[in-house]
């Protein structure tokens, strides 16, 4: 719907939604996070991170109280974004924690392995098959090179700007949308 321009102020659907994801029985008040409904196909942090994309997508502040106890979630486990099968989750993960605007040098080691991961290892050749084939998300090593590099272009231009201005005047201009 984020996409589609509607939001929590805009959208009664729409922030009906958001308010019922953000309760949503799933939701671990105790741990911060959300966990799957679909038994082992997603991992916590895949829930998670799926939860705050969406959530933020439709205009929920990144302030929120559940959904800073999930990045700081996020952020405590970020060791789980590069664990051997996880990595398309932890991608994932990391592209949430931009669109959130968290700190992404905070995960930047992460983003090395992930990206080298990317150009190494990832099964490319599964592109080339469906879903019914490979049982797996056809697309997802697609989607996951386009936001690794996504990231990272972000952490490049936050790099330049970072020599150009102040850490108040980089604020400002974001918040600005310059």
């Amino acid at each position: 719907m984020g996409l589609c321009k509607r939001n929590i102020n805009n959208s009664k659907v729409v922030a009906s939604v958001a308010e019922w994801l953000l309760n949503h029985p799933n939701y671990n008040e105790r741990n911060g996070c959300w966990t799957s409904g679909t038994g082992e196909w997603n991992h916590w942090f895949e829930a998670t991170a799926l939860a705050i994309s969406a959530l933020v997508g439709v205009g929920v502040s990144h302030e929120h109280p559940k959904i800073q106890r999930g990045i700081e979630n996020l952020l405590a486990n970020k060791n789980c974004f590069t664990s051997p099968n996880m990595e398309l989750d932890g991608i994932f993960a990391i592209q949430t924690l931009s669109q959130a605007d968290v700190n992404l040098f905070e995960v930047q080691n992460e983003i090395k392995t992930l990206s080298e991961w990317m150009t190494t290892k990832a099964d490319w050749e599964s592109i080339k098959k469906t879903s019914a084939d490979t049982f797996k998300q056809s697309c997802q090593i697609s989607q996951s090179a386009a936001g690794i590099v996504e990231v990272m272009w972000k952490m490049v231009i936050y790099s330049s700007w970072s020599i150009r201005f102040t850490e108040g005047e980089l604020v400002s201009l974001v918040k600005s949308g310059s």
